[in-house]
């Protein structure tokens, strides 16, 4: 198992995303598409392919050890991203396949996958698999950087068409997306001539997400230290700056309350419930006697 680093960790708290490229090697994608793909061409196809996972189900036992999806998710790598964010025994939610079919027009509206979410600050994880090579023209997953700090009714947001700063996602085959929960995203159009498929699957805790991925690097005292503002977030390891990032959709007021919320997210998984970017949560918690 290879846990995250404390880079990986900002960018997930910042971003609300990780991709890791090519992550899953040549073969079992061949494994995977010949399982689960085959001559599909549309949803229903692919759905009808995966085992039957109820809900609960420890990560740990939801396949048989010959299926290729256990061997996908014992990958070091893999295994241990999902360890990082959400513990030890973490339970599948659901799993399924989206199929788009050559030159399907349309695209899906943007939306978040969080509608009835009250939690605070505990998550859950989406793992997106794409077993072939994702090109532009393929479509492939938008997302936007930052959004899983700002809670919304699943379609409350599909009025909105583009925003700045959106990326979409591509890479070659075995390319693997992990978002948090809320992040606001959308299937594009595929423009190809061949069949897209994307396998996702959403993984709740078991337990506390504090503290699970490589924190050899982390310096409490450090990144408490006050830092100015608007200092540039060069350094992957300035935890204060790269926390304290406007994403170019937020106007400068809100995007205030994005740092209330990321400072909120890094405490869940540091257990340094000193931190707090640049003072805004500690302003919060300030009620003198």
């Amino acid at each position: 198992m290879k846990r995250l680093g404390i880079g990986e960790m900002i960018r997930f708290v910042r971003d609300g995303f990780l991709k890791l490229e090519g992550l899953v090697p040549g073969d079992l994608c061949d494994a995977f598409r010949s399982a689960y793909v085959k001559d599909c061409t549309d949803d229903r196809c692919g759905r009808a392919l995966l085992p039957v996972v109820p809900w609960g189900t420890p990560l740990a036992s939801a396949f048989d050890d010959s299926d290729v999806l256990s061997r996908v998710f014992a990958l070091p790598e893999l295994a241990g991203a999902v360890h990082s964010l959400l513990g030890p025994g973490c339970r599948v939610d659901h799993h399924v396949m989206h199929i788009r079919e050559p030159n399907q027009g349309v695209s899906q509206h943007l939306h978040c996958d969080a509608m009835i979410d009250a939690r605070d600050a505990a998550f859950d994880i989406q793992i997106m698999i794409y077993p072939q090579d994702m090109t532009r023209e393929m479509g492939g997953t938008l997302v936007i950087p930052g959004s899983h700090t700002r809670k919304a009714g699943e379609t409350s947001i599909a009025r909105y068409q583009n925003l700045a700063g959106q990326v979409q996602l591509t890479g070659p085959a075995g390319t693997v997306l992990i978002l948090h929960h809320n992040l606001w995203h959308a299937g594009r159009r595929n423009a190809s001539n061949g069949v897209r498929a994307m396998y996702k699957m959403r993984l709740n805790p078991a337990g506390p997400q504090t503290g699970h991925w490589d924190m050899s690097e982390y310096d409490a005292a450090e990144v408490r230290a006050p830092k100015p503002l608007h200092s540039q977030a060069t350094d992957r390891h300035d935890i204060q700056a790269q926390l304290a990032f406007f994403h170019p959709w937020a106007d400068m007021r809100s995007a205030h309350l994005d740092i209330i919320q990321r400072t909120r997210l890094w405490r869940l998984l540091s257990g340094d419930e000193e931190f707090s970017a640049h003072h805004f949560l500690s302003r919060l918690e300030n009620e003198p006697a």
